[in-house]
């Protein structure tokens, strides 16, 4: 298969799984209902993606390097790498709060271990990838600790549909675990808030959303 049919059909297959995945749990969704869906049959689905987790493992690594790129972009004269990921947070967050098949296929991520992981290892890369001095001199595993339980927390809050919070709220809350467990100051993490929701007016979160749907070109074409 050329290139270009191949990009095709993956994002034919991904759009007919996001379907699924912001409707159903996610071990109730079956390789074959995928194969279904898709209107292929299950050794095609597994020529492309050979188990369920891949799947959803490539629709969050696209969502969230999307995301990434977005914040690069408008944040392009930005350094501190705390304010980045305040900014990530605020408006991933808070374009999945305003979508509910986006809400309800993060759910599905959550409440899978592995695919929390991917997503935490994911943000972690990128956060690698500034070359922050601070961040390079002190990279080990309380990164990946403040990441985990900072994410963890704030994921969970996403998944209680009786709490009404904003992702704003989620962001801070985020932000604020992730800084205080690396051992910084009180005082530095209400200067980061307070710079990033500044950045954050500056945003219309409807343009992130129309980013998405022409970057993210099987998440664009979910409606059809």
């Amino acid at each position: 298969m050329s290139r270009q049919k191949n990009l095709k059909k993956r994002n034919e297959i991904l759009s007919s799984s996001f379907k699924l995945f912001s409707k159903k749990a996610y071990n109730d969704v079956t390789m074959n209902d995928i194969a279904v869906s898709a209107s292929i049959s299950k050794s095609l689905l597994q020529y492309y993606f050979q188990q369920k987790k891949n799947i959803v493992g490539n629709m969050l690594t696209d969502l969230l390097e999307k995301s990434f790129e977005y914040v690069d972009y408008n944040l392009a004269s930005t350094t501190e790498i705390y304010v980045k990921l305040s900014v990530y947070a605020n408006l991933f967050f808070s374009v999945i709060l305003e979508q509910d098949d986006l809400r309800r296929f993060i759910n599905n991520v959550i409440r899978n271990e592995n695919l929390l992981d991917l997503w935490i290892n994911i943000v972690n890369d990128w956060l690698e990838s500034m070359n922050d001095k601070y961040f390079k001199k002190n990279l080990n595993d309380r990164y990946l600790i403040a990441l985990t339980f900072s994410m963890g927390g704030g994921s969970n809050l996403l998944s209680k549909y009786e709490l009404e919070v904003s992702g704003s709220y989620i962001a801070q809350q985020m932000v604020s675990s992730f800084i205080n467990i690396l051992d910084d100051s009180n005082s530095e993490i209400g200067q980061i808030i307070k710079q990033s929701n500044k950045l954050i007016k500056k945003i219309d979160i409807k343009d992130f959303e129309r980013y998405y749907q022409k970057e993210v070109l099987w998440y664009g074409n979910r409606e059809q």
